[in-house]
């Protein structure tokens, strides 16, 4: 039973390596491009959790979420930007579909285009650019739509 508790724990272990190892070189590249950016982070996290070199420095915790809109918006643009699963899974119909004239055979295995939806100007102003403040909203502009609800996770039962 022990061996059957560690092979389990290891492959959930090891089933997010690769896609948490993708969103953190994807962090890097970004906070590389846009110095900007990780000041901002920076900045905000500091205030919340002080600076390692003050005497009061804390680790966060979730409890601190409420606090750093602006790390929860960078956390949101980045997966936005660079989902770790561009593709999803594949899925199967479960009955037979029409999509914009198409015939979709019951069985026919799909693929949702994360990707795709991510970038898609309908919802997403200058897509291609990697903006955290788009999801914080202002008193003339709404936030622009959670990347969770749109495929970031993918799509279908759980």
């Amino acid at each position: 039973m022990t061996l059957f508790c560690y092979l389990t724990s290891l492959s959930a272990i090891l089933a997010g390596s690769d896609t948490m190892g993708a969103v953190m070189e994807a962090l890097i590249l970004v906070l590389a491009m846009n110095p900007h950016v990780q000041t901002r982070a920076q900045m905000e996290l500091d205030k919340v959790v002080g600076s390692p070199t003050s005497s009061v420095f804390r680790l966060p915790s979730f409890l601190d979420r409420p606090s750093m809109p602006y790390m929860e918006a960078l956390t949101k643009e980045l997966m936005r930007w660079h989902p770790s699963a561009a593709y999803g899974f594949p899925h199967a119909t479960m009955e037979e579909d029409v999509y914009r004239g198409w015939r979709i055979p019951k069985g026919t295995i799909v693929f949702a285009n994360g990707w795709g939806m991510l970038r898609d100007e309908k919802y997403y102003k200058d897509p291609y650019i990697f903006r955290p403040e788009r999801f914080i909203p202002e008193k003339e502009k709404q936030a622009e739509p959670d990347p969770e609800l749109h495929g970031v996770f993918g799509f279908g039962r759980r």
